[in-house]
């Protein structure tokens, strides 16, 4: 005959509960199991679901406001409006953003510049007159001519036989030069390329021009390509404290020489001009 199994070899349970893994004895209102082994009293153990927390002080980890992360965005975002449109004058956006910028400043152009007649004649129309004056028949070139400051300044001080081409890109610079200069030959057109054939001028000039041009340096070539052997190019080079904000599109001042003797230009002789730029002279043999 079989005999009955020990009531001590298996764990009692409860009516109602199946079988639990082992846990700790359940607080009040919890679901668990009865356990009672041999003679021992029966013990509740729980098996809630709940996580139970590490020992120690309760930390709350910071959550940044989405608020600041969309307020230092729009700060970021004017500042390089800011640097793009007032610094480098939309340069990195392309020609027509440059020549629509002007368009919309001609008409405060002169005032934004602080021209002054007298001083643009003594730094600008006459040293021109100057190197032209044993030249019959002269041609004198201004790239990016504005407003005509140039003309303004030259002409009263040569001759009728003076040919002088102002190119402008910008309509409404272009309109204002017209009425201020009407002595000059006046044209609309960008630097690069120059639509004029080689050795076309005997003085080239371009004044605050070649920083805001797509390639500077294909600029300065083309400046050198329609100037005639033994004639002078009267160039600026931007070198204030916020040239190198202006990214790719200056030179340094040491290296500036060295980039027009590299075209072919000689005796490069630089002078201050408008605290921001260098005015450099250069002749091509």
């Amino acid at each position: 005959m079989r005999a009955a199994p020990s009531p001590s070899t298996e764990p009692v349970l409860s009516e109602g509960e199946g079988p639990r893994a082992r846990g700790t004895a359940c607080p009040e209102g919890s679901r668990g199991m009865a356990i009672a082994s041999g003679k021992r009293r029966l013990r509740r153990l729980c098996y809630s679901r709940r996580r139970r927390r590490l020992p120690g002080p309760a930390r709350r980890v910071p959550r940044m406001n989405p608020l600041w992360l969309v307020g230092l965005v729009a700060v970021l975002v004017v500042a390089l409006l800011v640097w793009e449109f007032y610094v480098c004058e939309g340069a990195h956006f392309g020609p027509r953003v440059v020549i629509g910028m002007y368009d919309l400043a001609a008409t405060r152009y002169d005032r934004i510049k602080q021209f002054d007649p007298a001083w643009e004649t003594r730094f600008v129309g006459e040293p021109i007159a100057n190197a032209i004056e044993q030249l019959a028949g002269a041609r004198v070139l201004d790239v990016g001519a504005g407003t005509g400051r140039v003309a303004r300044t030259l002409l009263p001080l040569v001759g009728p036989d003076l040919e002088l081409v102002c190119l402008e890109p910008s309509r409404r610079m272009l309109a204002l030069g017209r009425e201020h200069a009407p002595g000059g030959v006046w044209l609309r057109g960008r630097v690069d390329p120059l639509p004029f054939a080689d050795a076309s001028f005997d003085i080239v000039v371009s004044l605050e021009v070649v920083e805001f041009t797509p390639h500077p340096r294909l600029s300065l070539q083309e400046l050198v390509r329609v100037l005639r052997p033994g004639g002078s190019l009267l160039v600026t080079n931007r070198v204030g404290r916020e040239a190198p904000l202006i990214l790719g599109r200056t030179f340094r001042r040491v290296s500036f020489p060295e980039r027009l003797n590299a075209l072919g230009l000689q005796d490069v002789i630089l002078y201050p001009w408008q605290v921001e730029y260098d005015l450099a002279w250069a002749w091509k043999p």
